[in-house]
């Protein structure tokens, strides 16, 4: 389980993905223009997944099921991959809960700023 900084070369915005222990992704950031807004985002993941409060799920007319952190500030700070169930969203959630308890953040930008 970890979190990787990385670096959108076509954007030039800077994300992280967080990884279960497979290596699937169980959620990303939005972009930022920054390393240390995405470290930020990273804590608030690890303070808030744990509180219905900063969580928000949605489903789609076509039945997709998607979940989101978010910040104080109502700011998305991680968003889910898509699911097909409320039954496997809420297994996506646990999944991202265990994943964030992480303390590893492995940065895969270099000396990007």
């Amino acid at each position: 389980m970890k979190f990787e900084i990385f670096k959108n070369k076509r954007n030039q915005k800077f994300y992280f993905n967080l990884k279960s222990r497979n290596g699937a992704v169980v959620l990303t950031s939005e972009g930022m223009p920054n390393k240390g807004a995405v470290k930020r985002c990273i804590a608030s993941v690890q303070k808030n997944v744990n509180n219905e409060k900063w969580i928000e799920t949605k489903v789609t007319k076509s039945g997709v099921h998607t979940f989101t952190i978010v910040n104080s500030k109502n700011n998305i700070v991680g968003k889910s991959k898509k699911y097909n169930s409320l039954v496997t969203l809420k297994k996506g959630l646990r999944a991202v809960t265990r994943a964030s308890s992480t303390d590893v953040v492995l940065d895969l930008t270099n000396a990007d700023n």
